[in-house]
């Protein structure tokens, strides 16, 4: 998957769950600069998964009814899809991690 494929793929998940284009291309270009293969100790991919956070948030998806990918098996495309789902689900840093 290419850099331009991912910043279109970011697109239409941003607007499939609504959430910020912007934010989504601005966390996926800050953690991996949209490369699909980037590896930093043990977090993976675009958007840079921590295994552990990756697999609860996957069970967490699966119980929700707004979650539109199904079981699309893994990949960055999934990957991002997550993400997505996540931000728009409101899964992110604390207030106080933020400040």
């Amino acid at each position: 998957m290419t850099a331009s494929q991912v910043v279109v793929t970011l697109a239409l998940l941003a607007q499939m769950y609504g959430v910020d284009p912007a934010l989504m291309d601005c966390m996926v270009y800050r953690e991996s600069s949209y490369n699909v293969a980037a590896v930093n100790g043990i977090h993976r991919g675009p958007a840079q998964w921590n295994p552990n956070t990756r697999d609860w948030l996957d069970g967490k998806a699966r119980e929700d009814a707004l979650w539109l990918h199904g079981d699309i098996g893994q990949g960055p495309v999934y990957d991002l899809a997550l993400m997505a789902w996540a931000v728009s689900e409101g899964y992110g840093p604390l207030e106080e991690a933020a400040e």
